[in-house]
């Protein structure tokens, strides 16, 4: 649910911070997606979505950071491609990263029968959903724009009930209706976006 937030700081950065132009349909599409994902998150839990222990506004910070990144992606880095942007990233990230995993204990971890497939699983997990994930978001981020590229942390929640279906779960009444809305907002941010009739100039 906190993660849902990211399309709207995508948006109030984009406003306020990068004088972006709005469509008419996208600043109600943000808040329709983030409806849409409240109803998923709450379905049966609502007497504990008011119960914070603090650790939610580290999320909070996080997904601020997503959507100011979004924007930055797009009109500081446009003469670059998807894949050089992801490339530059992760070459500030990799001496840190090098640091930390220094401070570990990796070295008494060869040891153990299965370092070799463990290692292989750590680089599938880190190849398909980090570093190919990021370079398909600055692709789509290019192409579609930051707020419709943000807008991809509704479907989080929609994919969460889609397996618990596998899983076995029952999907109420409110839980498809809340797809349903999900899927409008999107539909909302990315409607004519090649010729909006824009609120701010």
């Amino acid at each position: 649910m906190l993660n849902s937030t990211t399309p709207l700081f995508a948006l109030l950065f984009a406003f306020f911070v990068f004088k972006s132009r709005i469509t008419k349909t996208q600043a109600p599409g943000v808040i329709i997606g983030l409806l849409g994902a409240f109803g998923l998150i709450v379905t049966d839990n609502i007497a504990d979505i008011f119960s914070f222990s603090g650790y939610e506004f580290f999320v909070l910070a996080a997904t601020m950071m997503y959507g100011y990144n979004v924007n930055q992606v797009k009109y500081f880095l446009k003469g670059l491609s998807g894949f050089e942007i992801t490339v530059l990233a992760y070459l500030f990230v990799f001496p840190v990263s090098v640091v930390i995993l220094l401070c570990t204990d990796l070295g008494s971890s060869y040891a153990h029968p299965d370092f070799a497939m463990n290692l292989l699983y750590i680089f599938v997990l880190a190849f398909v959903g980090s570093v190919l994930a990021v370079v398909f978001i600055n692709v789509l981020i290019q192409r579609a724009g930051a707020l419709f590229a943000s807008s991809v942390t509704y479907i989080i929640p929609v994919f969460a009930v889609f397996w618990g279906i596998a899983d076995g779960e029952v999907v109420t009444g409110l839980q498809a209706t809340s797809i349903g809305v999900v899927l409008l907002g999107v539909y909302l941010v990315n409607k004519n976006q090649s010729q909006p009739k824009t609120i701010r100039q």
